[in-house]
């Protein structure tokens, strides 16, 4: 099994075709900030709404924390022709089980583009090659066709109905749990 690469590495740039997917930056939190205010965005993500005054600072140095302790690896989101910032994507590891928990969310501008098709392979790519994972799980709520869509475009299949899983708006909501497996075990 590949180890996590060292903090000293620094965490991994990835490029796909039409991204640059890379750490986030502290001057990244006035775009997050501007783009997860959108209700559109929050109602199919566990980001609340509205989103806190100084969110996004924390979560970005979250990300670099959780990088270094081998947790977590979450990438910005960019164009390539003009670095603009559209968008999240994370794995969170289960080291001793070989899985990780994919998320993501995508400005709403940037939506019907195949943005989050490239970004998701990129990172499952990265996930089941450098980080050796041979599981990478996706949970998306019910009435969100199009990430359903965008995870089996990646290889991900659906395994069922989670009744009442998260929370969100002062209510519980389905989700529908996808997966993709890499069949060769390393």
């Amino acid at each position: 099994m590949v180890s996590h690469p060292p903090a000293a590495a620094g965490q991994p740039t990835l490029a796909t075709p039409r991204l640059l997917l890379r750490p986030f930056r502290h001057e990244d939190a006035p775009a997050v900030t501007r783009e997860v205010a959108d209700p559109r965005v929050a109602d199919q993500t566990l980001l609340p709404h509205p989103y806190p005054v100084n969110a996004a600072e924390a979560f970005i140095g979250r990300c670099a924390m959780e990088w270094e302790a081998g947790k977590a690896v979450t990438w910005a989101i960019t164009r390539r022709d003009d670095a603009v910032l559209i968008g999240a994507i994370a794995v969170r590891m289960v080291r001793a089980h070989r899985t990780g928990d994919l998320g993501y969310w995508l400005a709403v501008p940037a939506w019907g583009q195949g943005f989050m098709t490239e970004a998701i392979g990129a990172v499952c790519a990265y996930a089941t090659g450098v980080l050796a994972l041979h599981r990478i799980e996706a949970r998306v709520f019910l009435d969100n066709p199009a990430s359903a869509r965008v995870l089996e475009k990646c290889g991900f299949r659906p395994e069922g109905t989670l009744r009442g899983a998260r929370w969100k708006e002062h209510a519980p909501r389905d989700v529908r749990l996808y997966a993709r497996v890499v069949t060769d075990a390393r």
